[in-house]
């Protein structure tokens, strides 16, 4: 009866569209190093932790072209549903960084399978891929931008993590 009344009341609010995060089983370490979709694991300390909008992040010509393809409400653009994570690279596992800081992007909420857990000063692993969505590329015309999410085995600091990597690394 309750589960009944449940559904009814799903169907009448709209909220038959609700989603949210399904992991697959969490790969290796060495299976995530391996992985094409994966192009950035750094050891980095977080400086800052920012809310932003999609808005923010992205240039106005591919804000444009996401706006076309998914004609969402204009408030789906402009909530601040994601963070930004500056990061200070300590050191590099697998990818190419311009720089000694760089910009990650996740979504604010674990239910939407970001990593809200980043804490200002803490040391992480992060695996980074510049798609969202597992196959959607966000990307400005002239700046690849870096999502991660709890899915992608970024987690606090830890050193025997660490260790396997610098060995796939060697």
């Amino acid at each position: 009866m309750k589960k009944l009344l449940l559904l009814i009341l799903m169907t009448l609010f709209g909220l038959n569209n609700l989603y949210a995060c399904s992991c697959k089983k969490e790969k290796s370490t060495k299976e995530s190093y391996e992985s094409k979709l994966l192009e950035s694991i750094v050891h980095g300390k977080v400086l800052s932790k920012t809310s932003v909008s999609l808005t923010e992040i992205v240039d106005k010509e591919t804000l444009d072209s996401i706006k076309i393809k998914h004609n969402k409400k204009e408030n789906f653009y402009t909530q601040k549903d994601f963070l930004k994570i500056e990061l200070k690279v300590i050191e590099k596992f697998k990818g190419k960084t311009k720089s000694d800081i760089i910009t990650i992007y996740t979504h604010s909420q674990s239910s939407a399978c970001g990593y809200p857990w980043f804490k200002k000063g803490r040391e992480y692993l992060v695996y980074a891929t510049s798609k969202i969505a597992s196959s959607y590329s966000l990307n400005n015309k002239n700046e690849k931008i870096y999502w991660t999410y709890h899915c992608l085995r970024t987690k606090e600091y830890n050193s025997f993590e660490a260790q396997q990597l610098t060995k796939l690394t060697n």
